[in-house]
């Protein structure tokens, strides 16, 4: 089992673990002897909104060279926030609409070169914000879908290999849709549908080295699916099943145990947290053990500790904590935090100092969307 004594210090926090737990060939404490872990996430005292937000993303959208904060809101507004350099953020006065919006992505979708907003609505069909250099944005015009869709997840990328970013959207009551851009801007639904009505969460990323962005799918109740792409945008189902068949998912990406290759991790609302890690760059995925901390279902992947590797920031109702990545992608406990009822995080450099930080975003009278800075070894 694992003893874990915490000491406070001012804001710090030092974890001792001492004992090593072996499970099933997945180490969950990290070392056999006795070791200090210290890492350090200080939080802002300032939060952005305290409204029920469902989607985060940070990108530089006024191109000062720091990054910016846009918080989904599904209940009130959405809301850009503008970041001064340091981490500390102005609302910005555009309006953005107030029509349960529900996730957002950023990135350039008309190749200006500047990074537009993506914006999944259900009062409201979809939109899309461009963006004129300077963190201003117009309507583009478009009604992406209809309302009463209820999408639920927006994930960019350059699926049909044309020089432009499409869009992946999961909806709640709909199989999932690709939107094919004009390379302007522009999009145009496929007829192609994945995954039934079943879809939680996406990722796109090449997963078999052939330099083609494949999809990660993850289903409620079902197990999750892995998509390979053609070069061209179209899909064809793997026929991997991996996971669980309860409870619905998140899924995040990244070399996790040093390899080189792109494995995944993903967040079960019922078994809670699995590592998936890619066979030699084939795309076939194996379990790297059982699951583990049960019930946690918002799962990313950062470098907590600024030592090179992918460590996890996992949140549920209940709390959020860090686990830390031996490299090897074995996780052990590093910081934890009392912030609750986190529906997102979203993870980025938002001050000076040179580590990723993080913001969750919460339900409405749980604290508001807390912000916090990675001091570690400052």
């Amino acid at each position: 089992m694992n003893v874990i004594k915490y000491f406070s210090n001012g804001s710090r926090l030092l974890i001792l673990v001492s004992i090593v737990t072996l499970i099933s060939g997945w180490i969950i404490s990290p070392l056999a002897k006795n070791i200090s872990t210290e890492i350090l996430f200080r939080k802002s005292q300032k939060t952005l909104g305290d409204i029920r937000t469902f989607g985060i993303a940070i990108a530089d959208v006024d191109m000062d060279g720091d990054n910016d904060v846009f918080t989904t809101n599904y209940i009130g507004p959405s809301k850009l926030w503008l970041n001064d350099g340091n981490g500390n953020f102005t609302e910005s006065v555009q309006n953005f609409g107030n029509s349960e919006a529900h996730a957002v992505a950023i990135a350039d979708l008309n190749s200006d070169g500047f990074p537009d907003i993506f914006l999944l609505n259900h009062a409201a069909p979809c939109k899309v914000f461009f963006n004129d250099g300077k963190g201003n944005f117009k309507d583009s015009g478009q009604n992406i879908g209809s309302v009463g869709d209820n999408p639920g997840m927006v994930v960019p990328g350059d699926v049909d290999n044309d020089g432009d970013l499409d869009a992946f959207i999961s909806y709640y009551q709909l199989p999932n849709r690709l939107w094919l851009n004009d390379g302007k801007g522009f999009f145009k639904v496929t007829d192609t549908l994945f995954g039934g009505a079943e879809a939680s969460d996406m990722a796109l990323v090449d997963v078999n080295g052939d330099k083609f962005l494949d999809l990660f799918l993850t289903l409620t109740d079902k197990p999750d699916e892995i998509w390979m792409n053609d070069g061209k945008g179209k899909y064809n189902n793997s026929g991997q099943k991996l996971g669980n068949s309860k409870g619905y998912e998140k899924v995040d990406c990244g070399d996790i145990n040093g390899d080189g290759y792109t494995d995944f991790v993903t967040s079960n609302s019922v078994g809670g947290i699995i590592i998936w890690l890619n066979q030699k760059n084939t795309g076939i995925f194996n379990e790297a053990g059982p699951y583990f901390e049960p019930a946690f279902n918002v799962c990313k992947l950062l470098d907590a500790d600024n030592d090179n590797d992918l460590d996890l920031i996992i949140a549920s109702r209940t709390g959020t904590k860090i686990l830390l990545n031996d490299g090897k992608g074995n996780f052990t406990l590093g910081q934890v935090f009392d912030e609750t009822w986190v529906a997102r995080i979203a993870c980025g450099k938002l001050d000076m100092n040179n580590t990723v930080d993080f913001v969750l975003g919460k339900k409405e009278g749980t604290g508001g969307n807390s912000i916090y800075f990675n001091e570690t070894g400052k």
